[in-house]
């Protein structure tokens, strides 16, 4: 649970069989149970929309309002702050670890009406066709006022901590960075 990949590997199965240190566990979107039967409440899923079929999900999404666009971007929001608590073992995966769960967000938020139009997010409108939802090194372009808004956590010294001596991502994005990050 402290490996980058593992978070992507988790979130992106809709079901799955976990060998822990004292069970073994089952969990779906909606439960989790272990091999002796007690509850427990299911962690580190996606949003039911992710998994749903092309013509399910644009007609859900047609209907989307302020609300639910903001907490699709909420989660990932939550999904940034963590996957940059977790370890990287070379600092050139630190985008590539999250490629997934990133095209992801991009089925839903490039969903278009029945009419093949564009849906308009109420998060942050734009006139059609200025601003698409193009993924650019971990923000979203569409969202980018919001995005640029991330902060690193401070170690535990109180001190920020140093940029990476090998590039990983522009200085603009959070990826560019070590540690935690929240947006």
């Amino acid at each position: 649970t402290t490996r980058a990949w593992c978070l992507e590997e988790r979130l992106l199965s809709p079901r799955k069989i976990i060998y822990a240190a004292t069970t073994l566990q089952f969990q779906c979107q909606s439960t989790a149970t272990s091999v002796c039967g007690e509850y427990m409440p299911a962690a580190e899923n996606l949003p039911s929309i992710m998994f749903a079929p092309d013509a399910v999900l644009t007609a859900r999404v047609a209907e989307w309002g302020f609300v639910e666009w903001h907490r699709c971007w909420e989660e990932w929001a939550n999904i940034v702050a963590h996957y940059t608590r977790r370890d990287v073992t070379h600092a050139d995966d630190r985008l590539a670890a999250l490629a997934g769960l990133a095209e992801q967000f991009q089925r839903v938020w490039d969903a278009v009406d029945a009419s093949g139009t564009a849906i308009v997010d109420c998060l942050h409108p734009q006139p059609e066709g200025e601003m698409r939802n193009r993924y650019l090194a971990g923000l979203w372009e569409r969202f980018l006022l919001y995005d640029l808004l991330w902060m690193v956590g401070l170690v535990l010294d109180g001190n920020l901590r140093p940029r990476p001596s090998v590039y990983c991502a522009p200085s603009w994005s959070w990826a560019s960075v070590e540690g935690p990050v929240d947006l």
